[in-house]
């Protein structure tokens, strides 16, 4: 018996997390992403990491898991993100600011944003967070295996959205999801996320529930692969106003099913939870209760 008082007394808060089935790596093409904006001062050549998202067969996606031993034991949305850049290695952060850039320039509070609003439900150091994003996204060249695919950016034809599907199919073997950008009576390509499971990091096709979400490409509609962005004074199609989409990942990030939606998952998924008061509650709960309420029983029960 003391063995399993053992094992209850060191059973760490975080296994009683959020569960989730799989990652979505979220890469963004940077052209679509400032078409309308004026205050974008970054503007590579390539997909560049949007986020790295723990998401549920479901379509639900867990957010700001409170109660993670790898971050603050909860997170008032209100605030701005901050990362203390102490917590990743100097190799990481020069990584990151090639391979994940915040396009208007605010870094840290871009990176700060996806690890609170995700990375902390993920089970995972914030440095192994950014690493796995980091080491998935070099396996996956988008922009090579669309122009493999005969799709190019910039190209004045507009594609099916099975045919961009296809193209990067062709190259992983796996179906990804599109995100896409509204601009008149069609789309523009956004973001693509490739998925992986959540336990050995293999690709795998995206489920389907994902289609059903706010900003899923319409396949009913013909879509845009922008040109690239190649310099700041590269204003065509730019927005002269004052930037209005800040909380574009908002939109798709949310991961709230249609109602009555079912999960595509061979096994049933969990339930989605849609009201942020009952998740912090919940969250605070297991953690409250694995750290501190397990302990005092272990102890209680070693001198029984």
């Amino acid at each position: 018996m003391k063995p399993i008082i053992l094992f209850l007394f060191f059973f760490p808060a975080t296994l009683l997390a959020y569960n989730f089935d799989y990652y979505q790596l979220v890469l963004q093409w940077p052209r679509t992403y400032c078409w309308d904006k004026n205050n974008c001062i970054d503007y590579p050549q390539n997909f560049t990491i949007h986020g790295l998202w723990p998401t549920c067969f479901t379509g639900c996606s867990p957010r700001s898991c409170y109660g993670s031993q790898n971050g603050p034991p909860w997170v008032d949305p209100g605030k701005p993100y901050t990362l203390n850049l102490s917590w990743i290695s100097s190799e990481t952060f020069q990584t990151l600011e090639e391979e994940w850039p915040d396009l208007l320039g605010n870094d840290e509070s871009f990176w700060g944003r996806q690890w609170y609003m995700h990375g902390t439900c993920s089970g995972n150091s914030v440095e192994d967070y950014f690493n796995n994003a980091l080491i998935l996204k070099r396996g996956v060249d988008l922009l090579s295996f669309l122009e493999k695919g005969g799709i190019m950016p910039g190209d004045s034809s507009y594609q099916l959205v099975t045919t961009i599907k296809q193209a990067i199919k062709k190259e992983t073997g796996y179906e990804p999801h599109l995100w896409c950008k509204p601009e008149g009576p069609n789309q523009l390509l956004l973001e693509v996320s490739i998925c992986f499971d959540s336990s050995h990091l293999k690709i795998m096709s995206c489920p389907k529930a994902l289609q059903r979400l706010k900003s899923a490409c319409s396949s009913n509609l013909m879509t845009s692969f922008p040109k690239k962005m190649d310099t700041v004074n590269d204003t065509e199609h730019m927005d002269t106003g004052t930037d209005t989409d800040t909380e574009w990942e908002d939109d798709i990030s949310c991961m709230q099913p249609e109602q009555g939606a079912k999960s595509d998952s061979p096994e049933p998924a969990p339930e989605p939870n849609d009201k942020s008061d009952s998740k912090s509650v919940h969250a605070r709960f297991s953690y409250f209760f694995s750290g501190f309420i397990f302990p005092i029983l272990s102890i209680r029960l070693l001198f029984y």
